[in-house]
């Protein structure tokens, strides 16, 4: 779906299963814009879901409604987010070089990330709607009392 990503990286097993190419219906084409924006600045591999080749990572980016995992109303189940990782940078490391390029970003469509004190091993970003958007909206997760 893009020159870094397949589109399985942004979809669960069985949604891919059932929608196959179809599976882009599930995912905001944004997000998809953002992960290789990130790719791209960072010079790395990045992980997003990794079950099509034979990893365990499988609710990174879409999650069905009905998925247990994560918050209630989170953007993943809207197709807005995606969680990232990378074997060759820390999860530390790829937060700092987000916000260090948030005006390239943000041109791109990132409107939020997570605190990296919650997501320690892992990026969480989305591009969820903030009218008037001027700078990235960085939450932990407490601050939304598990809404968001």
């Amino acid at each position: 779906v893009s020159k870094d990503f397949d589109l399985q990286e942004f979809i669960p097993k069985e949604i891919y299963n059932a929608f196959r190419e179809n599976s882009t219906w599930f995912i905001n084409p944004t997000i998809i814009n953002i992960a290789q924006v990130v790719r791209d600045i960072s010079g790395v591999p990045i992980i997003i879901n990794n079950w099509n080749n034979g990893g365990s990572y499988n609710n990174r980016g879409y999650r069905l409604p009905s998925s247990p995992i994560g918050a209630v109303y989170s953007q993943h189940k809207l197709g807005n987010a995606i969680d990232i990782s990378s074997n060759e940078m820390n999860a530390k490391k790829l937060y700092e070089l987000i916000l260090a390029n948030k005006g390239l970003l943000l041109l791109n469509g990132l409107s939020a990330i997570e605190d990296i004190r919650h997501t320690k091993t892992w990026v969480h970003l989305d591009c969820r709607f903030i009218k008037n958007k001027k700078e990235i909206l960085i939450f932990f997760l407490v601050d939304f009392n598990n809404r968001f």
